[in-house]
């Protein structure tokens, strides 16, 4: 076989927060990476969410392992962990990776007894969920990793105040598929709801949980309409707040105007359903769901949090604002009453994904990661994160 050819193996659990981002990223880039140079093996604990999404997406050459390990501290483990190690140590990975909490404390423990040298841990967030158990827990686990990827200079800041070297973490920003957005029309969504094709929309595709801050964005709209506007705001996504939040916009009056869809499977036509995209998160690593926002063409409202700030240059490519309702109301205000402003934002907000979160980008920096040697941070004289700064 080709000394330059590598087996990957990557262990992802269920995102805390439901699926998200991770497991687009997941399929951006086992989907695309090329498989002369990289085999690559997943092992997934328990996600009924991808069982689904493998079902209907499967890449071919990809082996799948579905782990239902569902508790990693109980004594009912042992015979998965075992199992996971029979994997690693037969498969005769160059690399394995792993995405999310469970996942990061079984590769660093197994991997590193499988005798895997290069091992990875795949951050995505700046650790907000965090308990103190966990942030104890990552004190031992973070030594057992040659190398770390941060999706941004936010997240690689967390990793370095849990005590990682610097020079072993790397930026590698996620992607976005650009065509995937390519004339798309939103008039399906719009009759779905009710919603004459006139009618100013702002959308948010998050899940429905505390740190995406849709409060705070609910707020912000019955404030446009205290004001004589009358938007409308679509909600895609599941969450645990549903209730809640069907509550708040009931008490205001605003039942007729707020669509919670749910989740959906066809993003790209809910965001052409709007006219302005709305991340207000009270913190991010970086949203894919802001990346395809932008990839539709789509002015956008940001929080000034985490990875949202390395994405948007304010004013010129979206809009920053805080994390309260008044200053979102404001944003939205100002591209409620100018169009033009909304057509140019979504223009500029277009030709930066296009141009530094490409997937070309993203699976340069991988494969550079795969195939380096261990902690070496650089690619042709470069670090990882120039190349998409």
């Amino acid at each position: 076989m080709n000394d330059n050819f590598k087996k990957i193996l990557i262990l992802i659990d269920t995102n805390v927060g439901g699926k998200g981002g991770a497991e687009t990223h997941l399929w951006n880039l086992i989907g695309n990476l090329d498989q002369k140079r990289i085999s690559v093996d997943v092992i997934y604990f328990d996600a009924d969410e991808l069982d689904h999404k493998i079902l209907r997406e499967q890449v071919q050459g990809v082996k799948y392992y579905r782990i239902p390990l569902r508790k990693i501290y109980s004594l009912s483990s042992v015979k998965y962990f075992i199992k996971i190690y029979k994997i690693m140590k037969s498969g005769d990975y160059d690399c394995v990776m792993s995405l999310f909490e469970s996942s990061d404390i079984v590769t660093g423990v197994i991997a590193r007894i499988a005798g895997i040298k290069k091992r990875i841990s795949n951050r995505r967030d700046t650790g907000f969920r965090s308990s103190f158990k966990l942030r104890l827990m990552y004190r031992f686990v973070n030594k057992l990793f040659s190398d770390f990827i941060a999706v941004s200079e936010a997240v690689k800041s967390s990793i370095i105040e849990q005590g990682v070297m610097p020079s072993k973490i790397q930026v590698v920003y996620n992607s976005v598929d650009v065509d995937r957005f390519k004339d798309v029309g939103g008039k399906q969504v719009r009759s779905e709801l009710g919603i004459s094709e006139d009618t100013l929309v702002f959308g948010m595709v998050a899940n429905l949980n505390p740190v995406k801050n849709h409060i705070s964005v609910i707020e912000a709209l019955s404030y446009l309409h205290k004001q004589g506007l009358q938007p409308h705001l679509i909600l895609a996504g599941q969450g645990s707040l549903r209730t809640e939040l069907e509550t708040k916009v009931e008490s205001l009056g605003l039942s007729s105007y707020i669509h919670f869809l749910g989740p959906r499977n066809d993003i790209e036509n809910v965001l052409a359903a709007t006219d302005v995209f709305i991340l207000a998160s009270l913190t991010e690593g970086l949203s894919n769901a802001l990346l395809e926002a932008m990839a539709a063409k789509k002015a956008v409202i940001a929080s000034c949090v985490g990875g949202n700030v390395e994405v948007i240059e304010d004013g010129i490519s979206g809009i920053l604002v805080s994390t309260e309702a008044s200053s979102i109301a404001s944003a939205m205000i100002s591209l409620a009453q100018s169009e033009m402003l909304r057509n140019e934002l979504g223009e500029k907000a277009f030709m930066r994904v296009k141009q530094r979160f490409s997937i070309d980008n993203m699976l340069k920096n991988y494969m550079s990661i795969f195939t380096s040697p261990l902690s070496s941070g650089v690619i042709k004289g470069q670090t990882v994160s120039s190349l998409s700064d």
